[in-house]
């Protein structure tokens, strides 16, 4: 989305975004939601919550895009997912009454609608529609968490490279020239990755000499997503 188009993202386009999502929804919450939804615009690499922060807003990235990370005990930061325009966060805490375990920053400049996390409750539990929608989403996200753990922990590095350019595919999309609508910085596709930066410029570096990728500073264009998706089978 082109700056002009964050500008004119409202909170009125961001409740009819969410009621199209959670349809039916009951007028009386539509109204709710209008007196309560907040809009907040961000820059690039701004942090929106840490770990262990008390979690009282439901957000939902509408333009953008954000790396979920888990801090490591030697303070590094292990991307755990990044979330693309419509996706729901910082709900999966509240709703299990604890504090965030999972940490949030923008990887370019977003507009994010939060809701007063009781409000988002009261809401759910007078419309079944809403609650399903959040039960899809943990659901889809726990799936995701199952085979991104597979794949970090018996793969190869070429293996976890090759998954995670695919997974950036699979749920970002690429341009009409095949280059990842994700740009990440060789530090964060290494974390995404679970491999050191070193090791993920030299495996980049070798898929772009079989023919497999192109790049061109953070860009990334897929020439052969099938070799990929045979390298990431193989481990």
């Amino acid at each position: 989305m082109n700056p002009a188009s964050k500008n004119r993202i409202d909170k009125e386009m961001a409740i009819r975004e969410f009621t199209q999502l959670w349809d039916p929804i009951g007028q009386d919450d539509i109204t709710l939601l209008r007196q309560h939804i907040e809009l907040i615009r961000l820059k690039d690499k701004q942090v929106i919550f840490e770990e262990t922060e008390t979690p009282t807003r439901v957000m939902c990235l509408m333009s953008g895009k954000i790396k979920v990370f888990k801090e490591g005990p030697l303070g590094k930061r292990q991307i755990i997912r990044i979330m693309k325009p419509m996706d729901f966060f910082g709900f999966r805490a509240p709703f299990a009454g604890e504090d965030h375990r999972t940490g949030t920053m923008t990887l370019e400049s977003c507009v994010i609608a939060t809701i007063p996390v009781e409000v988002m409750k009261d809401i759910m539990r007078r419309n079944f529609s809403v609650s399903k929608f959040f039960i899809q989403e943990l659901s889809y996200h726990l799936g995701q968490v199952e085979e991104r753990a597979i794949s970090l922990i018996q793969k190869h590095l070429r293996g976890r490279l090759a998954d995670t350019l695919l997974f950036i595919k699979d749920n970002y999309g690429m341009d009409e020239d095949n280059v990842l609508e994700v740009s990440l910085s060789r530090e964060d596709m290494a974390s995404l990755a679970n491999m050191t930066t070193s090791n993920a410029i030299r495996t980049l570096s070798t898929f772009a000499s079989e023919g497999l990728i192109a790049t061109n500073g953070r860009r990334i264009k897929l020439l052969d997503p099938e070799k990929l998706r045979h390298i990431s089978h193989q481990g």
